[in-house]
């Protein structure tokens, strides 16, 4: 092997490594939750996943309630039904509703199942310094 073609194979493997790296930043941006996404115009944070029917009943009802921690964000992952329980139905649609008026309410992601299963775990996350206050209403049939 000439000096010419060992160049050739490290520079193409230094531009496949930056590349990884490139690919695996998206995703981790993506997956990520920032402050920025906390802080969306409007006093409160309301989400709402998929569509309601007249055929649907309230499959599960959640208050979460958690306190501010000085300079910290708070999450926590909440999985309906719970871990042993049995599924009451198929999921339809999600209601998360901000307690909070002033604009410090936090974000709620899905982060497994949702519409369509018959779990969910949603990722609920508080803005930095403030603490969240969501009711969590799952409904299906």
């Amino acid at each position: 092997m000439n000096h010419q073609s060992i160049m050739k194979g490290i520079y193409s493997a230094l531009v496949l490594a930056i590349s990884a790296a490139f690919l695996l930043q998206l995703v981790s941006v993506d997956a990520a939750v920032t402050n920025a996404d906390c802080e969306k115009g409007g006093k409160s944070h309301h989400y709402f996943f998929g569509t309601r029917s007249s055929y649907d009943r309230l499959l599960y009802h959640d208050l979460i309630n958690l306190k501010s921690k000085w300079m910290r964000v708070t999450s926590i992952d909440k999985t309906y039904p719970q871990q042993g329980q049995p599924s009451l139905g198929r999921i339809s649609y999600i209601e998360v509703l901000d307690q909070r008026s002033d604009g410090t309410g936090g974000c709620v992601y899905i982060r497994n199942g949702g519409i369509g299963q018959s779990s969910v775990t949603l990722h609920i996350k508080s803005q930095r310094n403030h603490g969240m206050n969501f009711v969590v209403n799952v409904y299906g049939h």
